[in-house]
């Protein structure tokens, strides 16, 4: 047999173990076989990983293209951001507003709509112009959206659907994108019913704002603006008291539960309480949790701002602990593709955006603070980067794996490269890192999706490869 491509003579970390001198046999876009002593098959095409690892490419399920301009224009790009960051899936929320290729704002409750009238733009976006695979959240912004729950699984592949807890007040966020009123516990609850009626996966946004608004008041009226005063404003007992709270509606609902950035050691412990009540909650962090705190990163300021905020050292280091023992399932970059102009307010924490870019440097990040460091073992960095998060969002065992029948989405890493991170380099349409300066040891070189290279070298090949991912319970 003759196969389109051979990866050889990689560290091929699989499920159980990882595979000196291992190779990948690819064809038709799919893992044929994988080995270690016996020879490859022969092929059209050779790969020589030059006894780097080959991983299985990191799926990213949380981000947010469109926020700052259109999701056409943030696909074009982020994909490709994506790509270089050994990011082979992603999965995105799409505005629930009707599209336009032209970043619009949200200005009317007439354009809130069915996620059915979205959808097929969407779709159509992500399967002409990006470079790698892409799915869904939705978000249950009203009980349209939650009546509709049952028809977003069935007819539009979408398993997973989000809830902005942290946002529910008709003064800030729903007021902003439009919606005629700010939802509320009803709707809550009806999603949650209807998620759980399916057996579809709430996740949510642990963050009581309405908690939020008092210690917001008192730290303007101090004069604070720094920093510090946006993880004050939202305190860690702010992400354990929501927690408690979605897990009391999870029971009554029977629905699976997904804390999104979880970003306090107070946090994890309340999930684990909860899990050990014999609830099915899933805890995913991101790397700012575990690499930046608000004492010694204080000198990045407003550009750090994230909702949930960057916390204390105790904190990172129980995030790293929970990676490595299991307490933290999943990981996501909470990626937004953000410029200064549209962020940045020096030295005033109240009037900048939250968020920022992070779907590229997740993986250098991780691979240079945790692999190389001794933290985690690569084996469990891609338990938790790629194959945890396959499961969780109902994409295993096409995604997540090297095995025979897989999709080929593969990434070479180089773990002893050493770089200098700097946005200059990177691809993202953001203009800015919060790692900006910080050396950064371990690097991916060579990215596959469904079969064929698309980032190589620091160069990209080919055509957008992309497509979009339907899923199903």
């Amino acid at each position: 047999m003759i196969v389109d491509l051979v990866v050889k003579n990689g560290r091929v970390v699989g499920p159980a173990k990882t595979l000196e001198k291992g190779w990948i046999a690819i064809e038709k876009g799919k893992i044929a076989a994988v080995g270690q002593l016996a020879d490859p098959p022969e092929s059209r095409e050779v790969i020589d990983a030059g006894g780097n690892y080959v991983i299985p490419g990191i799926i990213d399920p949380h981000t947010h293209p469109g926020v700052d301009r259109s999701f056409y224009h943030d696909i074009k790009s982020e994909s490709k951001s994506a790509a270089a960051g050994g990011v082979t899936t992603f999965l995105g929320t799409v505005k629930s507003t009707r599209m336009t290729r032209k970043f619009t704002k949200f200005a009317k409750p007439s354009q809130v709509v069915s996620y059915h009238e979205v959808f097929p733009e969407a779709t159509d976006i992500i399967n002409n112009h990006s470079f790698v695979n892409v799915g869904f959240n939705f978000a249950v912004f009203c009980d349209l959206h939650a009546a509709e729950v049952e028809s977003y699984v069935k007819d539009l592949g979408v398993t997973t659907f989000k809830f902005y807890h942290g946002y529910k007040d008709a003064t800030d966020f729903a007021k902003r994108i439009g919606l005629p009123t700010a939802w509320d516990d009803g709707t809550l609850y009806y999603g949650l019913e209807q998620i759980g009626r399916v057996g579809a996966l709430a996740l949510f946004h642990a963050e009581n704002n309405q908690i939020t608004r008092i210690l917001t008041q008192r730290l303007t009226d101090l004069g604070r603006k720094d920093l510090a005063a946006w993880e004050e404003r939202s305190p860690d007992w702010c992400e354990a008291v929501d927690i408690v709270k979605f897990a009391s509606l999870a029971k009554l609902t029977k629905t699976r539960l997904y804390v999104v950035h979880t970003s306090s050691k107070l946090g994890l412990e309340e999930s684990n309480r909860q899990r050990s009540d014999g609830l099915d909650i899933i805890n995913e962090t991101c790397p700012h949790y575990m690499v930046l705190n608000k004492e010694k990163d204080a000198q990045h300021g407003v550009l750090a701002k994230v909702n949930v905020p960057i916390r204390g050292e105790e904190d990172n280091e129980a995030l790293w602990e929970g990676f490595a023992n299991g307490t933290v399932q999943c990981f996501g970059s909470d990626h937004i593709p953000r410029q200064q102009k549209k962020t940045y307010s020096p030295g005033n924490i109240w009037d900048c955006l939250a968020g920022f870019p992070g779907i590229e440097t997740q993986l250098p990040v991780v691979l240079s603070e945790g692999v190389n460091k001794g933290r985690v073992s690569i084996e469990r960095m891609v338990e938790v980067m790629s194959t945890n998060n396959a499961k969780v969002f109902n994409l295993y065992p096409q995604k997540g794996i090297i095995a025979p029948g897989s999709d080929a989405d593969l990434v070479i890493v180089d773990i002893k490269k050493k770089k200098i991170l700097k946005n200059e380099d990177l691809h993202t349409w953001g203009d800015y890192t919060v790692y900006e300066g910080r050396e950064i040891k371990g690097w991916p070189i060579t990215t596959m999706v469904n079969g064929r290279v698309v980032y190589q070298d620091g160069r990209f090949i080919g055509k957008p490869s992309g497509r979009y991912l339907f899923r199903t319970v």
